[in-house]
């Protein structure tokens, strides 16, 4: 039993996240610094990027995957966004470097960890760059800040009407089997540490192997459905730029098609032949449109 379900886990993750490129030895080289913050009673992990004198961009990351292949299209995204941004990249509480929150947290709270970390290091009109998971959590925050807002950029985001997809349907599932091999003293460790790795994105150094069981505590929240936010998305009055893969199997096209036609003020570009992380397989034609639609401004 154990082994069937760390094996559709493992499946499920390289399935639906297809076409996950980068290797580290392709990186450009950029100055990245690292620091840390805290907001709401957890250690932030972030990142920037560029000349501090640039616009402020900040960009949302998703969830998932190995910490090694996740951290190295972010650096590629970050090298392309830094050439004329100043660009904030924080990891999420619960996930990559970032503490986790000792109770479970839903979007609220992730919206309100974004409020104080734009206030914190007064990040004044920024763009934001949300893909995945941060594109939803871009959504909510752009609902009550649309005004605060240069210009928001939304890749591949989970779902926010009512119209979960397959992965949504099927990820709910499975999450209490995943809390249950992580409770469990009966599961080796090496099973833990997988799970842990292919859904917060830790640094194998990083992980509690002490207090295993937290990690259900975020796990829960990361893939809950709701809740959903379609009778507020016209809220979201900011110029609106959504990229999507062609063929993104986690959140496909028609999502962004769904969303495109729920906000007042947004554009819709599918990538072609890009799947789940299409704003990441292109980052220069990402760059370009955000300068065009700012040119326009």
């Amino acid at each position: 039993m154990i082994l069937v379900t760390i094996i559709i886990w493992r499946g499920l993750s390289i399935y639906f996240a297809n076409n996950i490129t980068g290797k580290e030895d392709e990186l450009p080289l950029i100055e990245i610094t690292d620091q840390e913050i805290y907001i709401n009673g957890v250690t932030v992990h972030y990142t920037t990027a560029g000349d501090i004198n640039d616009q402020p961009l900040l960009l949302l990351q998703g969830i998932g995957g190995p910490f090694t292949t996740g951290n190295a299209n972010n650096q590629k995204m970050l090298s392309v966004l830094s050439q004329d941004f100043f660009v904030y990249a924080p990891e999420h509480p619960g996930h990559r470097r970032s503490a986790v929150p000792q109770e479970p947290w839903d979007y609220e709270d992730y919206k309100r960890y974004i409020v104080e970390f734009v206030e914190q290091l007064n990040i004044k009109n920024p763009t934001i760059v949300g893909q995945s998971f941060g594109g939803k959590l871009a959504q909510v925050y752009a609902i009550d800040h649309a005004d605060d807002i240069r210009l928001l950029v939304i890749g591949d985001a989970s779902t926010s009407f009512n119209d979960p997809t397959l992965f949504e349907k099927v990820m709910p599932h499975l999450v209490p089997l995943g809390s249950w091999l992580l409770k469990s003293d009966s599961v080796p460790l090496l099973i833990k540490r997988q799970i842990i790795r292919h859904t917060f994105s830790i640094p194998d150094n990083l992980v509690d192997t002490a207090n295993l069981a937290k990690y259900a505590v975020t796990m829960d929240r990361s893939y809950s459905l709701g809740p959903f936010y379609s009778d507020q998305l016209d809220k979201i009055t900011t110029p609106t730029i959504i990229v999507w893969g062609e063929k993104d199997l986690q959140f496909p096209p028609d999502q962004g098609r769904k969303l495109n036609d729920l906000l007042p003020n947004s554009k819709l570009y599918i990538y072609e032949g890009a799947g789940h992380t299409a704003m990441y397989q292109q980052p220069d034609r990402t760059l370009s449109l955000i300068n065009q639609a700012l040119s326009g401004l």
